[in-house]
């Protein structure tokens, strides 16, 4: 997958995505999506490649190979980074970078749902 084909994935799921979940208390369910979608428009980032550990407990429960794994990064809002992953198709979340390695440490919620995992 090239950097431009990955920005159209992106630009789709974005667009067209709505959040699985929308706390009880939010009345206005479509102004919450844009306010979602907003947020995560303002944190992308043209897609580029980096690594994300991860680690043994999150590699077992998704069937992954644990270490380093070659990921590219979508968005960026500090702490934590959105990124897709080519193995499995899709989304997932790191935090980092870790102070005691400097990596940035996937988090274990990934999803097709761009937004659900932006929101995680």
């Amino acid at each position: 997958m090239t950097s431009e084909e990955l920005q159209c994935l992106v630009d789709d799921r974005v667009r067209n995505s709505r959040l699985s979940f929308v706390p009880s208390w939010i009345e206005d369910v479509d102004g919450y999506n844009a306010q979602v979608r907003a947020s995560l428009l303002s944190a992308l980032v043209k897609p580029y490649e980096a690594e994300v550990f991860v680690d043994q407990f999150h590699a077992q429960r998704y069937q992954v190979m644990p270490g380093l794994a070659h990921v590219w990064v979508v968005a960026e809002k500090e702490p934590r980074r959105l990124y897709f992953d080519v193995r499995d198709g899709l989304f997932h979340l790191a935090f980092g970078p870790d102070l005691s390695s400097g990596q940035w440490v996937d988090l274990g919620h990934r999803d097709a749902n761009i937004l659900d995992v932006w929101m995680a």
